[in-house]
């Protein structure tokens, strides 16, 4: 059934249906959040698309999903899938500028200068190395370092103190976000198309999370990754685009940006 039917069908679910017998009311079940299907990752036995209640804070005509390959996924409203209600806790919001900070990134940190990513528990740093969190204006200031890929690894390729490393390709194509076309996805893997459509909006992040990208083609939307190519006599490494979602190699002698990450406290 569709997200609309989903929340309908949950919230109508009481002793007597689906083989209950709990006493329960209408109005007692419900829609999981995308958090509450991170946190019970182990209930996903099967290869089923489940419905959450969090909706997508970016495009409000889609709604977060749960299965067990590809973790929480935005996919449109008008969709069909499976249903698998809860009971007990808060009841979800319906308001889209609140539950953006329920369905997958979650400002953390000092004056919030972190995101967790609820799909795949990394913490990344909102700023670019070389700028500064500004938490009044909630953006980030000042030009980001451009360094080479040798530089980068040199400064970042091991854990600092407080654990934040250079991220692999695996995990800063997760970040990609198409605003049309290709749907928002968490978890992608390597074989997975990226490269958004033309008519997604630049740049290819989520620009509320991770502000500072102007939008525009050039090095400053190019991301260096700890990868590098694995020809041992390439002189190549894996980077994100995030003018258009595009991941590719280049020479490790080429400047780029680079956004720190680590495994969630």
């Amino acid at each position: 059934m569709n997200w609309a039917a989903a929340n309908e069908q949950a919230d109508a679910i009481a002793d007597g249906d689906c083989g209950l017998a709990d006493n329960s009311s209408p109005g007692d079940w419900r829609l999981p959040t995308a958090e509450e299907w991170r946190l019970s990752r182990a209930v996903v036995a099967d290869d089923q698309i489940y419905w959450s209640a969090s909706t997508d804070g970016v495009n409000a005509s889609r709604a977060m999903t749960a299965k067990r390959d590809n973790g929480i996924i935005a996919r449109a409203k008008t969709d069909t899938h499976r249903v698998l209600p809860v009971r007990g806790g808060p009841a979800p919001s319906r308001d889209p500028d609140v539950d953006r900070n329920l369905w997958r990134y979650q400002p953390t940190g000092p004056n919030g200068e972190y995101i967790l990513d609820l799909g795949t528990g990394l913490e990344w740093q909102r700023c670019s190395v070389g700028q500064s969190w500004n938490a009044g204006t909630q953006t980030c200031t000042g030009p980001a370092t451009q360094l080479t890929w040798f530089e980068a690894i040199d400064a970042y390729g091991a854990e600092d103190t407080f654990g934040f490393r250079l991220p692999t390709i695996a995990e800063l194509r997760t970040l990609v976000y198409c605003s049309s076309g290709f749907p928002f996805t968490i978890n992608m893997r390597m074989n997975d198309p990226v490269t958004c459509s033309f008519s997604s909006s630049n740049p290819s992040i989520v620009s509320w999370s991770f502000p500072g990208l102007n939008g525009l083609p050039g090095t400053d939307t190019i991301y260096w990754s700890s990868t590098p190519d694995a020809d041992v006599l390439s002189q190549d490494a894996w980077f994100v685009q995030f003018f258009e979602g595009r991941v590719n190699k280049r020479p490790r002698a080429s400047a780029g940006p680079v956004r720190l990450v680590r495994v969630a406290q």
